[in-house]
């Protein structure tokens, strides 16, 4: 799978292969429980729309994360969460959260739009 951000001028600030967390311990384990490729992210998709909070507890490296809302646009952006950082963050409209090693998400803004597919 591809995961792509795209601006408001139609930029594209992603564009990354991309593995699917869909299970609730795919989700849970979040980047812990997977080993990213060069350019990879982890997309993190919920059965609906809600309420996701994330952490960085469990991994041993800083995290981007972005936070996207069930029309595929991004709400929120977080940069170099540190190594395992057990601070919560949550978001009150998610669909997804795109997550990579810091500097992964650099290009990508809030607004953006993200699609994830082949």
């Amino acid at each position: 799978m591809v995961a792509r951000a795209v601006g408001a001028d139609g930029a594209e600030h992603l564009a990354v292969c991309a593995q699917i967390a869909r299970t609730e311990a795919a989700r849970r384990a979040g980047l812990a429980g997977v080993a990213l490729g060069d350019g990879e992210v982890l997309v993190i998709e919920f059965p609906v729309v809600g309420e996701a909070c994330i952490h960085n507890a469990p991994v041993g490296y800083a995290i981007d994360a972005a936070f996207v809302d069930g029309e595929g646009a991004v709400t929120r952006v977080l940069r170099g969460v540190p190594a395992r950082d057990e601070a919560l963050v949550c978001e009150p409209i998610v669909a997804r959260v795109v997550e990579g090693p810091a500097g992964r998400l650099a290009a990508v803004e809030v607004g953006d739009l993200v699609t994830v597919g082949r």
